[in-house]
């Protein structure tokens, strides 16, 4: 379960920070749901209260475990998957994980 983080709006969002550079209206819509969803599955209420610096690759198969269980496509779990990858990398870049 991820952990959430009353005060992650005090500092840089990663999922927030990758929704800001999404080109278009749509993309920002379809990436956001999907990461509620998985801000969801990993145990937060939002994309904001999340605490994304806490990600780990378990949270990764998680992520899978839930969707399959679903009947989600694969196409949809790419996608879901993709949002993840991105956002790790993003809290990565921010700092939020360690680089080491």
């Amino acid at each position: 379960m991820l952990n959430t983080n009353p005060n992650t709006s005090q500092k840089k969002n990663p999922a927030l920070a990758y929704l800001s550079r999404l080109g278009s209206s749509r993309s920002v819509i379809t990436i956001s749901n999907c990461l509620k969803h998985i801000a969801v599955i990993l145990g937060a209420s939002d994309i904001e209260t999340a605490d994304w610096a806490k990600l780990k690759r378990n949270h990764w198969t998680e992520i899978k475990r839930t969707l399959t269980e679903k009947g989600c496509s694969g196409a949809t779990q790419n996608l879901y998957l993709t949002a993840f990858k991105t956002v790790a990398k993003e809290a990565w870049t921010l700092d939020l994980i360690p680089q080491s």
